[in-house]
């Protein structure tokens, strides 16, 4: 919850310090934003897989059950969207 909360106060001044006339960057905040939003949505799933485990979708996950779904990779990958999404770039150039 204190990710979340990280998050929503990020965009919040983000949005502040852009409508200012002084260089605050867009870069380092976006990926910020994103890594708080996709280390949320990992951390969210995992729960899920716990409280679920025999659910189709995580068919795969009977293998290795710690190395099936890792939050730290969906912060990475939600930092890498939402400085694609601000930027206006495909991920694959990111």
């Amino acid at each position: 919850s204190h990710l979340l909360i990280a998050g929503v106060l990020k965009i919040v001044l983000t949005i502040f310090t852009f409508g200012m006339k002084l260089p605050s960057g867009l870069f380092v905040p976006s990926l910020y934003m994103g890594a708080c939003f996709g280390r949320v949505l990992g951390m969210v799933i995992k729960d899920f897989y716990e409280a679920n485990p025999d659910l189709s979708v995580f068919g795969e996950c009977h293998h290795s059950p710690s190395q099936c779904i890792v939050p730290g990779v969906y912060a990475i990958v939600g930092a890498a969207s939402v400085l694609a999404g601000i930027t206006h770039m495909t991920v694959s150039l990111v």
